[in-house]
């Protein structure tokens, strides 16, 4: 049974941050902000998916090999992915390791996120598809450290997902650094976690056309969990909000920050851009600023709204189960890669 709460957010057109089907008017928002019709989308998936397989094939230096080619050329004419068997028989033949072959992944759900982040620009979005692989390539210890019970206990401790979208269809998620112990759980474990949470909710249709709204709540951010991140990651922190990352976030909004934050801040923002910088508001404990970007009706009680409690099943969670195998698997090939 629909509580009043949830009878008055139904009311007033507020959308559940989750989503089997995309609402009418976000095909609207797709096409207006983005630039996507179904002839444009299945275009720029061709277009992007033949840009891969050529990239594949200068990477192998398969030109003069006419097999290798032929696959490449049947990939691109009929959209399909080449088994990996044959794969692995045409290297084999040509003198090439498939376990050094950079594998690209080309199916439909994971290029798409590319395409919208960048508005149907297969030129751009071809930058960030690889400024996405070198962004996670970048840190080969993150392997091993890869500790699923772990991240399982970070999903449900930092991150809520709220439930209900805002007026433009942001999802809404908080992250609250207070609850790392930085003794029982390492940095690279929570890069990792991070790493998982983005790759899963990037693969949402709702939140590629959307975007995310974050709050980090900073509250009790100490000088240890700062020193785990600074300097060595700040430049990483720095490389994702660029130009790395297949999701838009509308904007960072930190809460409840003290002379730690500020610190970071002060360095972190000099690697960023002017216009990632100016996504940031800066809040402090006056959390009612948040009702300028974000409606009151869908921010929990502690920070001045009027969600007083939810329970939200553990959806992230069982969100990232879903989605971690590929996610590991696609890690794992691309640190390999670059680990040869």
């Amino acid at each position: 049974m629909a509580t009043k709460y949830e009878e008055r957010m139904k009311a007033k057109g507020f959308l559940s941050y989750h989503l089997d089907t995309l609402p009418a008017k976000f095909i609207q928002k797709a096409k207006e902000e983005l630039g996507e019709t179904d002839e444009i989308r299945q275009s720029a998936l061709e277009q992007f998916r033949k840009r891969i397989l050529e990239k594949v094939r200068d990477l192998l230096n398969l030109k003069s090999c006419s097999y290798a080619t032929q696959l490449i050329e049947i990939a691109t004419v009929t959209l399909i992915t080449i088994p990996e068997y044959l794969w692995q028989q045409t290297l084999c033949m040509h003198g090439w390791s498939y376990d050094n072959m950079l594998k690209y992944p080309t199916d439909d759900e994971f290029l798409i996120q590319f395409l919208r982040a960048r508005k149907y620009d297969v030129d751009k979005a071809m930058g960030l598809l690889n400024n996405y692989l070198n962004l996670i390539t970048s840190h080969p210890d993150f392997l091993n450290n890869v500790d699923k019970e772990k991240m399982d206990k970070l999903t449900s401790d930092l991150f809520n997902v709220l439930p209900y979208r805002d007026n433009d269809g942001c999802l809404v998620v908080i992250f609250k650094i207070e609850n790392w112990d930085s003794d029982d759980i390492n940095e690279q474990v929570l890069f990792c976690t991070i790493g998982a949470i983005l790759f899963c909710l990037s693969i949402h249709p709702a939140n590629q056309i959307c975007g995310i709204r974050l709050i980090y709540d900073a509250k009790n951010y100490s000088f240890k969990q700062m020193r785990c991140f600074v300097p060595k990651y700040l430049p990483l922190v720095a490389k994702a909000l660029r130009n790395s990352l297949p999701i838009r976030f509308k904007d960072i909004h930190v809460v409840n920050e003290g002379i730690v934050f500020h610190c970071v801040w002060t360095f972190l923002s000099l690697l960023l851009s002017v216009k990632i910088r100016n996504r940031f508001y800066i809040h402090g404990n006056n959390t009612g600023k948040l009702q300028k970007h974000i409606p009151k009706e869908i921010i929990p009680r502690e920070y001045g709204g009027d969600l007083i409690n939810y329970n939200d099943d553990d959806w992230l969670k069982k969100e990232v189960d879903k989605f971690y195998d590929r996610f590991l698997m696609m890690v794992k090939s691309y640190f390999e890669k670059n680990c040869t």
